[in-house]
């Protein structure tokens, strides 16, 4: 996960803890049965999401979402009065329009990205014959009351494609920077006026480039381009400050693109050419990611200047001009460590109000740096809003980013740590109401995370919260092979599949029926993607310790899906010797491969199992379930096997969510039965 905040700053103040005032009423009812998380409560769209404070501080612009209509409304900070300045509405039939983002030019002027897709039906008729089609995307500028409102394109760009916006500069009061295609496939960048909607290009492109990026100062620094006879090389480069002229920086095969890059881009610096980048270093004194200065001029990555010792940078929080303030990873919860003293005692007073549990990252600021827009999440908050005024020393809470999944409905997340067999420190995060008193432990769900190069953390999990409020308790186990905590660590689970990465999760388990928090007879294990291959091969591997299993877009054959990636993205290519450094070798361990492959457990198969797969899975072939669900139906083996249309790996629509949890309700109702905890409303 990363938050992106770059040009948050923090300025040297003062905090007082105790001058900090929060106060939220509470009418506490009795206690009521849990409401288990529905589809709908999952699909929808946030309530509130991409607010960002005006240069002043005084307003704050956001989208939002109340159930009908797609609006943009902006609140005054002083009256504490909201204002619809733009509606949207999409029906089913017919389409519509909606807001993308909303960003300040200044504190009397707002942009404003807009999506459209609207259709035509004889006699107005939902169903009838379609007439007319159009759609597109839309730029506007407005003033801050909504009036006055300027199409913002680039010049010769096409209808519905107007650009798009590449740098708002902030330090300008009329113009913005957008990237553009006249239709020729050269994509070049214009300076617009906001105010009277003139245009004219500044940088003309070339065929095949892809992306610009600018620096603090909104010069253009850098750019992505294809090169090769049919497009599959993709390109960076960096403009020379001084000559203007395009260098290499470095390139890649276009289908080597993965999720587990070693070199990211946090943002630019405060000088020209030059941007902050995360890299992973090979020596043994830099086993964590940290934060370089790519300099675009000598083509070098400079030494790190900020790193923490356990943990791999996520983010950067910089200064409007570019200045470094603090780098940002993930612990339990989201930290940053800022090199100001004052600063950073800010923030750690901040944490402490919120709670040690919460992430929070600011997530827009006024110029002078008085007004604070954060974001505050944690286990059993997807996410609220509140306005700090550093001055005034006080914390205003704007609202949450979700409808009807406020803290009295989910349930509290802990942390435990416990201990591999071998020794090996190791914690996991247990989710789920307590049980009443002299009640046995709820029915245990272990759910390990996908990946399997990436991690959990003390934040929002919709499966833990789906399954807790049914009443379960959930463990989410750290492993070795997870992401975050450095090089090494997420190299001692390569060619550990079904290995030490499978025994982790296991000692979690063991940990917890060892201190009485699990029924051992009373365990099922769930997982999606690498998560769904644990569950699978536990199915298979350990039937006597769990009652059942589910494997969403899990895999089933190791060898398969090496093959699949070599077929998909060649034997050359970064993405396919990644996961033969994963997985390991399809020849020199073929044997181990197979061994490790749930599709060749079949025969001993006892483990009551669910598989569920989108036919339209780019990440992981849909063919791994369908295969295994085969195999499992002709020997006559307990499986279920549900297989949604239209659907990927991920980002699942409501009409799937719909029948993902009819699913888990069933299977789960039918192996693991649980009762919706008991919790004590609270109404605001």
């Amino acid at each position: 996960m990363r938050v992106t905040h770059p040009h948050a700053r923090l300025n040297r103040l003062g905090l007082c803890l105790a001058a900090i005032a929060l106060t939220v009423s509470m009418l506490v009812d009795g206690p009521a049965r849990s409401q288990p998380l529905t589809a709908t409560e999952i699909a929808a769209p946030p309530m509130v999401t991409g607010a960002v404070v005006s240069p002043s501080g005084k307003y704050v612009a956001f989208l939002s979402w109340d159930g009908e209509e797609n609006l943009i409304m902006v609140y005054e900070v002083e009256t504490k009065v909201s204002t619809p300045i733009y509606r949207g509405r999409f029906r089913e039939a017919f389409g519509g329009s909606w807001p993308e983002w909303v960003a300040w030019k200044t504190d009397d002027r707002i942009l404003m990205g807009l999506s459209l897709f609207e259709v035509g039906r004889r006699r107005n008729d939902p169903d009838g014959r379609i007439t007319t089609f159009r759609g597109g995307q839309g730029v506007i500028s407005v003033r801050r009351d909504g009036t006055d409102r300027i199409t913002v394109k680039a010049p010769r760009s096409r209808p519905g494609e107007p650009g798009m916006v590449l740098d708002t500069l902030p330090r300008e009061p009329d113009e913005i920077l957008m990237t553009f295609d006249d239709g020729g496939g050269v994509l070049s960048v214009a300076r617009v006026n906001v105010r009277t909607g003139e245009s004219r290009e500044i940088l003309q492109g070339q065929r095949r480039v892809l992306s610009y990026h600018t620096d603090a100062r909104g010069d253009v620094v850098a750019r992505t381009r294809l090169r090769g006879l049919i497009g599959r090389i993709l390109v960076a480069e960096g403009r020379d400050p001084v000559s203007g002229e395009w260098v290499e920086l470095f390139r890649v095969r276009k289908d080597e693109l993965r999720d587990f890059p070693d070199y990211d881009i946090l943002g630019a610096t405060s000088r020209q050419g030059e941007l902050y980048v995360s890299a992973r270093g090979e020596a043994s004194d830099d086993p964590t990611a940290g934060v370089h200065i790519f300099d675009f001029r000598t083509r070098r990555l400079g030494p790190a200047i900020w790193r923490h010792a356990e943990f791999d940078v996520a983010d950067v929080v910089l200064s409007e001009d570019g200045a470094f303030q603090a780098g940002c990873y993930w612990a339990d919860a989201l930290e940053c460590d800022f090199r100001d003293p004052a600063d950073a005692a800010v923030f750690r007073g901040l944490k402490r109000f919120f709670g040690e549990e919460r992430s929070l990252s600011v997530a827009s600021q006024s110029d002078d740096g008085r007004i604070w827009l954060l974001a505050v999440s944690g286990p059993r908050n997807p996410g609220d809003y509140f306005l700090y005024d550093s001055e005034a020393r006080n914390v205003e809470p704007l609202g949450p980013m979700f409808r009807g999944l406020g803290e009295e409905r989910l349930a509290p997340t802990r942390r435990l740590d416990y201990a591999a067999g071998d020794g090996q420190r190791l914690h996991g995060y247990l989710t789920g109401h307590a049980p009443g008193p002299g009640e046995p432990p709820r029915p245990l769900i272990v759910l390990p995370h996908g990946g399997p190069e990436v991690r959990d953390t003390l934040s929002y999990d919709v499966f833990a919260q789906i399954l807790a409020t049914r009443g379960y308790q959930v463990l989410q186990p750290d492993f070795r092979g997870s992401s975050g905590r450095g090089r090494a660590w997420a190299e001692a689970g390569y060619r550990e599949y079904g290995g030490v990465m499978q025994t982790d999760v296991y000692a979690g388990l063991d940990h917890m029926i060892a201190e009485g928090l699990a029924d051992p007879a009373r365990v099922c294990i769930m997982g999606a993607s690498y998560g769904g291959y644990v569950a699978a091969w536990a199915a298979a591997e350990q039937p006597d310790r769990f009652r059942c299993a589910v494997s969403i877009a899990g895999l089933s054959d190791l060898e398969e899906a090496l093959r699949w990636e070599r077929r998909q993205f060649g034997a050359g290519s970064d993405r396919y010797e990644y996961w033969v450094k994963s997985m390991g070798d399809p020849r020199a361990d073929e044997a181990r491969l197979k061994a490790a492959s749930p599709i060749h457990q079949v025969a001993s198969w006892r483990t009551p199992l669910l598989l569920i797969h989108g036919e339209d899975d780019e990440i992981v072939s849909v063919e791994q379930s369908r295969a295994l669900n085969r195999a499992l139906v002709r020997a006559a083996k307990p499986v279920r096997y549900l297989e949604i249309e239209d659907a990927g790996h991920s980002g699942w629509s409501e009409e799937a969510w719909t029948l993902i949890l009819a699913e888990l309700d069933s299977f789960l109702g039918r192996h693991l039965p649980a009762s919706p905890p008991t919790v004590v409303a609270q109404t605001p």
